[in-house]
């Protein structure tokens, strides 16, 4: 089990109950994977995907672009809500729903 708050990102092992500290800062969103439980988060530019196991996969946004939120549906797809990065004060960011394919590329749904 994982926990967000007090400023960071906690791991709790049900089974021995120890916990630590995974990041010093709460992440933007989490999310988990409706089969294996894996959780995912987003921190940075990047989401990061902790293994059951140990390890950790990060996978960049798209060019140009940053996440603002990610979820699975339940078959286990990722999906996220990615804009594109405006560089003035005044110029809407486009958005859109995208889903992460197999080969680790954002595919542009909606």
């Amino acid at each position: 089990m994982h926990r967000s708050g007090e400023g960071a990102l906690y791991s709790f092992d049900s089974q021995t109950g120890g916990s630590g500290k995974l990041r010093e800062a709460p992440p933007r969103s989490i999310a988990f994977h409706p089969q294996t439980g894996e959780m995912w988060f987003l921190e940075g530019r990047e989401v990061h995907h902790l293994r059951a196991g140990g390890g950790e996969t990060l996978i960049p946004p798209p060019p140009e672009t940053y996440y603002t939120n990610i979820g699975f549906a339940p078959d286990g797809t990722l999906y996220a809500m990615i804009w594109t990065r405006v560089y003035d004060a005044v110029t809407p960011a486009p958005h859109g729903i995208y889903r992460l394919q197999e080969d680790g590329a954002w595919v542009r749904m909606a």
